[in-house]
């Protein structure tokens, strides 16, 4: 009873402050996820027993560490997956709450989407963590920029996107971001996209991959043009495991003498074929194609 009490104080002071600090974002804080909202989102809060409504969204208040409100703008469509040691923070708009469903236990951080008919969600990862990964499932293509991240697993994969579609990756320039996996081999990759990823963005990637293959494609993978650099520091089996074709369009790949099996690996079918201009610069240990 005390805690409600005080979420309804805090509600009524947010709410006559808000227009005095001309507010862009309305906080509210959970044990691990905050949801953003507009002032025209958050409209008047209601609570009914345990629940607060806050426009069409229903949040058990007994979850609620507190609220807050800035003057800063949020992206509606970008979900901010920070790392923290053993812990990470999910900050989603409220409007998303409704199509994703997060699970986590400490930093091992796994979020589903449903189907989503407006603009790509993107999944801003940042931070560190030695004992957590990050994992995406859904129906609908998606952007996921690297933003200075690093990632240590215990648990299998470092990153893991089990949606089928098109997945573009931004690394952000001027970024390091680092995925090292378990040494098991109930994982098939490190770094794993079920679909067919897209590289874009001028930061660096680097892969250590202790169970099986550093990096994995379900279907092809393409670097574009704007591409940085993929450092594939080590694997038992294939550094690159392309599930149908490999394209390159520009940046760079790396792949360390500690890879075991083939450097690049593309499983080409009869509709595609792997490129790589002479231009770009790859540097590879055996290159097999089949």
């Amino acid at each position: 009873m005390k805690r409600y009490i005080l979420l309804i104080l805090l509600a009524l002071m947010v709410g006559a402050q808000w227009s005095m600090v001309n507010a862009q974002t309305f906080a509210i804080h959970t044990k691990s996820v905050t949801l953003l909202a507009t002032p025209d989102e958050v409209g008047e809060m209601m609570f009914s027993g345990s629940l607060l409504s806050i426009g069409d969204t229903l949040i058990d208040a007994s979850t609620i560490d507190s609220m807050s409100y800035s003057g800063q703008d949020f992206d509606p469509q970008v979900v901010q997956v920070a790392y923290n040691g053993n812990d990470c923070r999910v900050s989603m708009p409220l409007a998303l709450a409704d199509s994703l469903t997060i699970e986590q236990d400490g930093a091992y951080v796994t979020i589903n989407s449903a189907s989503h008919g407006g603009a790509e969600i993107t999944y801003s990862l940042s931070g560190k963590t030695d004992n957590g990964w990050f994992k995406q499932d859904g129906s609908y293509k998606c952007k996921v920029h690297l933003n200075g991240v690093s990632i240590t697993s215990k648990q299998g994969h470092a990153l893991h996107v089990k949606n089928g579609k098109r997945i573009d990756f931004d690394v952000v320039e001027g970024t390091v971001n680092n995925f090292v996996d378990n040494a098991d081999t109930l994982h098939d990759a490190c770094f794993q996209v079920k679909g067919h990823p897209e590289f874009s963005g001028l930061g660096v990637i680097n892969i250590t991959g202790n169970g099986k293959h550093a990096y994995k494609s379900g279907e092809y993978t393409k670097l574009k043009k704007t591409a940085g650099t993929i450092n594939i520091l080590a694997a038992p089996r294939d550094g690159m495991h392309v599930g149908q074709y490999f394209k390159m369009n520009g940046g760079k790949v790396t792949i360390a003498n500690a890879v075991r099996g083939d450097g690049i690996q593309a499983e080409c079918n009869s509709d595609s074929t792997t490129s790589v201009p002479a231009l770009m610069h790859l540097e590879y240990l055996p290159l097999q194609v089949t």
